[in-house]
């Protein structure tokens, strides 16, 4: 697929009918429009996105997206009150064997008659479009056909052959992509659209989630479980028991959202000012013994902390650790004890109070009064307990005595363990008197005391807003549990209410299709993962140099650069612990990753439809892009500009002159596609010519 041409007629700068002639050429497939800034460059992929799309995005200089307006203000001044002019878009499209013209049009009417006043609003609201095919076969938008042949809804062709949940990345703008703050939700939605996954998505969030934007309550399950009629006003605690969790979870949900943006800001700053204590060459010597010192001091901490967790585990699981100061005072009692005892185990004196009020024996004999075995009976009762306690307390000594052992033990283990702990402790200390000896040593020199406490200052903040992060997340799985709890307790509720059994059927079937389509999102979204970071892993090695880094998409939808281990190896996206993440990256570098990103998820969306079994579906897209360059470096601009024109069948891009230069792109360019764009006497409007000579 390729753009032949865009003519613009009186779109924003461009006064008048302004034309681009594209190129096509399979091997040299590059066209340059070159312009200073505010010069119009970004305009002509304005006329793209509003061509296609109907639609223009904010820009650095324009930040309301009701501040754009199409007409061009030149013609607008020259209009008097109630004149209508039109703004005009034509796209020319080669796609195989067929050439398409996709035409839309606004008509605007002014509104007042000052001269210096160029309000101007919409004639017809709704843009016309208007669709060729290899010349003919005209349709609008509404699908009426203009000649013999009916196409087809014209959007619904464009949206085919460029999806626009593609549109930031087929058009790519170099200033929106330098900053690291893109939408993951955006780029999620759109990774969903090539995998497939939109409708899928839209179906679990319609069944139990609601729209991300509203409330979950309207969601299939949730105007269910309303349905259901409760007998009593018990129903309506455990309702707002469960509203109010959910509230909760949400909240912590923000919160952990908001903690997490503040430990990367921290990072950041405690990165800066680790790199400004290292700075400093000619104190290498005290540094290395510094950090040599620290890691002496980690190692003990760590081991007086598995100590002291082992110490407080002997205490607070044994019981019989204090027997040994007790078996005194209890052999003192038990040798009053005739330990001899002759007592039955197991009979006491209640026992055998019950078989001689009863009459009879444990054998089944009745039992006369006067007679032996009844007088025996009466004898034995004094021997055994409470009147005699020697079976039990012989059983107490010789327990005690093998407690009393083990707690010796015990006592010894403990006693050794506090002695190490203490010498942990020592070592510690020594460490704390070197750390700071040699911090004195290196902060008297160079005054870093000051940047040296706002360092460790970071370190606890962000320890404490880590700590902050898994106490909110346990809190969430609690009330998670509270809410799988409350709900059992509203459907036993509900089934006191036989009226209620089909809807909690419907309820049982609707969790059941939405627990089915939230696996297969994560099933296939994890197959996604996999196989686009390799196309990002393949990119990032051909345009940076680096063989200790790369570059993958996170779970959280955002581009990372992670250093690789000792042995030069990438840690799998799931061992998210395991990777050491590059923290501090410049514009530059954002830039030069997110368009790693941005041409290997069309490379990506590409592979996607080549799966599919018809020929013809397969997405091959132009890449415009808008200063991609204005961010990056000579080497960076360099390094990808030699790769550029092997990632799209054409590549169009609008630059400054001192990128040009740098990016050696001249090689792939013929001289009829490079142009310039150049503002007229006005100011206002802007003009385009052939810019040939400069190749």
């Amino acid at each position: 697929m390729k753009f032949k041409k865009i003519i613009m007629t009186n779109f924003m700068r461009y006064k008048g009918k302004n034309e681009l002639v594209f190129s096509c050429d399979n091997d040299k497939n590059v066209t340059i429009i070159l312009g200073d800034n505010t010069f119009g460059k970004t305009t002509i992929a304005q006329a793209f996105r509003w061509g296609l799309y109907g639609k223009v995005k904010k820009t650095n200089y324009i930040k309301n997206i009701n501040d754009i307006v199409l007409l061009n203000n030149e013609v607008i001044a020259l209009m008097d009150k109630g004149d209508i002019q039109k703004v005009q878009v034509e796209i020319v499209v080669e796609n195989g064997p067929n050439t398409y013209t996709f035409i839309r049009s606004q008509e605007f009417r002014k509104v007042n008659e000052d001269k210096d006043d160029l309000t101007v609003v919409p004639f017809n609201k709704i843009p016309d479009l208007y669709m060729t095919k290899n010349g003919s076969d005209i349709i609008d938008n509404k699908g009426n056909k203009k000649k013999d042949l009916r196409v087809g809804c014209v959007q619904n062709t464009i949206n085919t052959m460029f999806p626009e949940k593609l549109s930031d990345y087929l058009f790519f703008d170099g200033e929106r992509w330098s900053e690291n703050d893109n939408k993951a939700e955006d780029i999620e939605k759109s990774i969903n659209t090539i995998i497939g996954l939109s409708s899928l998505t839209k179906m679990t969030e319609h069944l139990k989630l609601g729209n991300r934007s509203m409330s979950a309550n309207i969601s299939v399950i949730s105007k269910l479980k309303r349905k259901i009629k409760f007998a009593s006003g018990e129903e309506e605690k455990v309702r707002t028991a469960i509203e109010q969790s959910q509230k909760n979870i949400e909240k912590n949900k923000n919160k952990i959202i908001e903690t997490k943006e503040e430990i990367e800001t921290m990072i950041n700053k405690k990165e800066d000012l680790y790199e400004q204590l290292n700075s400093h060459r000619d104190m290498e010597e005290s540094q290395n013994k510094l950090n040599h010192q620290e890691k002496l001091k980690n190692i003990e901490t760590n081991h007086a902390k598995e100590l002291y967790t082992d110490i407080v585990k002997k205490f607070s699981h044994s019981d019989k650790l204090f027997v040994s100061e007790l078996l005194p005072s209890v052999e003192k009692i038990i040798s009053q004890v005739d330990l001899e005892g002759k007592d039955i185990p197991g009979v006491t004196s209640d026992t055998i109070d019950w078989l001689l009020e009863n009459k009879i024996c444990l054998c089944g004999e009745e039992l006369i009064e006067g007679e032996k075995h009844y007088e025996a009976l009466k004898k034995l009762r004094e021997e055994v307990y409470p009147n005699k306690i020697g079976g039990p307390a012989k059983l107490l000594k010789e327990k005690l005595n093998i407690w009393a052992n083990e707690s010796d033990n015990l006592v010894e283990d403990i006693k050794e363990k506090c002695k190490f702990y203490e010498t942990c402790k020592g070592e510690i200390e020594k460490c704390n008197e070197e750390i700071h000896k040699l911090e004195s040593r290196i902060d008297s020199k160079f005054k870093l005391e000051e940047i040296r406490n706002q360092f460790k200052y970071y370190e606890g903040a962000i320890r404490n807003a880590e700590y902050l992060i898994q106490d909110l997340k346990e809190k969430n799985n609690e009330l998670e549990k509270n809410i799988i709890s409350n709900n059992e307790q509203l459907k036993n509720i509900a089934k006191q209410n036989k009226n209620n059994e089909h809807i909690l059927r419907a309820i049982t079937y609707a969790e059941a299709i939405y627990e089915k389509a939230r696996k297969n999102v994560e099933i296939r979204q994890r197959n996604m993962f996999s196989e686009l970071n390799e196309i990002i892993k393949e990119n990032f090695g051909k345009m940076f140099n680096s063989t200790e880094k790369y570059a993958a998409l996170g779970k959280d939808f955002k581009m990372h650069v992670y250093y690789k281990d000792q042995n030069l190896i990438e840690q799998p996206i799931e061992d998210e612990k395991k990777k050491r993440e590059e923290k501090s990256l410049s514009q530059g570098e954002v830039t030069a990753i997110n368009f790693v990103f941005i041409v290997s998820i069309l490379e990506f969306a590409k592979r996607q439809k080549e799966k599919e079994e018809d020929e013809d579906s397969v997405l091959s897209l132009p890449l415009v892009l808008d200063a991609p360059f204005s961010k990056l470096g000579t080497q960076n601009i360099e390094l990808i500009s030699k790769q550029l024109p092997e990632f799209a069948e054409q590549v169009i891009i609008f630059m400054l002159d001192k990128d040009w230069e740098a990016s050696g792109l001249d090689q792939n360019t013929l001289p009829e596609y490079c142009y310039r764009v150049e503002r007229e006497y006005s100011d206002i409007s802007s003009t385009i010519a052939n810019n040939g000579g400069a190749l």
